[in-house]
């Protein structure tokens, strides 16, 4: 019973999240989604390269 409290109060202190990474993964997609059968994969990674952040 201690160990799944501590382990709770661990959690709750450690503030960390995936925001970051799931806004990159929207931004591949998004990239992707619009370049779909106009052009190749070398112009794909171009596109990606130059985009903004």
């Amino acid at each position: 019973m201690y160990y799944f409290t501590s382990h709770k109060i661990r959690n709750t202190l450690d503030n960390w999240s995936n925001g970051p990474v799931e806004g990159n993964v929207n931004k591949l997609k998004t990239i992707k989604h619009q370049m779909y059968g106009r052009a190749s994969f070398d112009s794909l990674r171009k596109r990606l390269v130059l985009a903004p952040d």
